[in-house]
């Protein structure tokens, strides 16, 4: 496999994919400074404040360096310990389907997001085969789980606990961890693809459960263009509000984000840097919906909208003509119909409510 440099095609992130790297890394380094200050940090660590170019090279040479031990590995370890199961087949809806129909023919080595990444931490450039099956498998999974309803508050969450998805594809362990998946999202927020919500409970001293958000840009290291996305996104959101489900979607969304707020879920506002990521998500949704496409389907929206009201307009004057708004008593309902043939009989309101001996 040829290192092949991918400067010569002009690609560039979005805005919104180089503010999740920076928050990533933010955040990264936070946790480092709280829990290895006095042990030092990693020479891959240091080679990444370098590649910035903002830091000294005199302060980045007085850092201390942190040695680690290698780890007691078997001698014959197995380098391939599992392969991840295929779920294609059973993405049924048709979005679906054309999101992962680039999957068969992904290469992660040229991948322009997680090329980028390896090359500005110095690793070697080349993924390995099982990261690679991996994350062509995980990809699948995030998209059969993936919102892509325009009236969520932010676009393309991934609705399914992590431990739901380790178990489609086959990597949950013995002892219920997922390790390689958990370490397989955090390669996703390095590249600027993802963007995961994390709270610690100080009731029960752990971490909730995270909320995973796709950037329009992970679907883009895969091939779609930022025209084809919008149109496929519109065309799924225009079927469902001619079906008549446009009050239907804005009130799941609303139900949602209520039920979680019941749940063992980190919450989108609870801290500052959670609501520095959702400030990011809002402003990468109103990019993303900011085209022709979806100003053409908001039209179409109101257009049917103020036809099925004429409809159901026209259909009570033509039932009710004269009928007032308010309800009516039954002796005001008899002068609407003063030829009826039928003979109703009041009830005896005054003894209806005597004891019958």
């Amino acid at each position: 496999m040829k290192n092949f440099d991918f400067e010569q095609f002009n690609f560039e992130p979005s805005e919104s994919s180089k503010k999740s790297v920076k928050l990533y890394y933010r955040d990264y380094f936070a946790r480092k400074v709280a829990l290895n200050a006095r042990h030092g940090l990693l020479k891959s660590d240091i080679d990444l404040l370098r590649s910035t170019g903002k830091y000294p090279e005199e302060l980045l040479n007085a850092l201390e360096v942190r040695n680690t031990q290698a780890a007691n590995r078997p001698k014959h370890k197995l380098h391939k310990e599992f392969t991840p199961k295929n779920i294609a087949v059973t993405i049924k809806f048709s979005i679906g389907r054309r999101l992962i129909a680039p999957v068969a023919k992904h290469d992660i080595n040229l991948n322009p997001y997680i090329r980028k990444t390896r090359k500005a931490k110095k690793q070697r450039l080349n993924v390995r085969d099982e990261r690679e099956e991996l994350f062509n498998a995980a990809v699948i999974a995030f998209v059969k789980h993936c919102e892509f309803s325009i009236y969520e508050e932010c676009l393309f969450e991934v609705k399914a606990p992590l431990k739901q998805i380790a178990m489609e594809l086959g990597l949950l362990s013995k002892n219920g961890r997922y390790d390689r998946l958990n370490r397989l999202i955090d390669m996703m927020q390095e590249a600027g693809i993802a963007v995961v919500m994390h709270e610690f409970d100080k009731e029960r001293c752990k971490q909730k459960a995270v909320r995973i958000f796709l950037l329009p840009d992970f679907f883009y290291s895969l091939g779609h263009t930022q025209e084809s996305l919008r149109k496929m996104v519109a065309a799924t959101n225009w079927h469902l509000i001619k079906k008549g489900s446009k009050k239907s979607l804005a009130e799941r969304a609303k139900a949602h984000e209520e039920r979680l707020k019941d749940l063992n879920v980190a919450d989108m506002r609870a801290n500052p840097k959670n609501a520095e990521k959702y400030a990011l998500l809002k402003r990468a949704k109103e990019d993303f919906l900011n085209d022709k496409v979806f100003r053409n389907l908001q039209n179409k929206s109101v257009k049917i909208e103020r036809k099925a009201q004429l409809e159901r307009d026209k259909t009570k004057e033509d039932f009710f003509p004269d009928m007032p708004d308010m309800p009516l008593t039954l002796d005001e309902l008899f002068q609407f119909m003063p030829d009826s043939p039928f003979n109703i009989d009041l009830p005896d309101v005054a003894n209806a409510h005597k004891r019958r001996h």
